[in-house]
């Protein structure tokens, strides 16, 4: 009976995982072009 229970709570527990990992790398990816385009290292210079 428990291993059933672990094994059916795996696969959302597992789906939750990857959603996660595919969240933080958007993150990491917008916060990372946000940041070059602050420090003015893309794009066109003012001045």
């Amino acid at each position: 009976m428990l291993t059933q229970g672990i094994s059916a709570a795996f696969i959302p527990d597992a789906v939750m995982t990857v959603l996660a990992l595919a969240t933080a790398w958007l993150v990491i990816q917008v916060r990372k072009s946000d940041l070059e385009a602050l420090s003015g290292s893309t794009g066109p210079r003012l001045g």
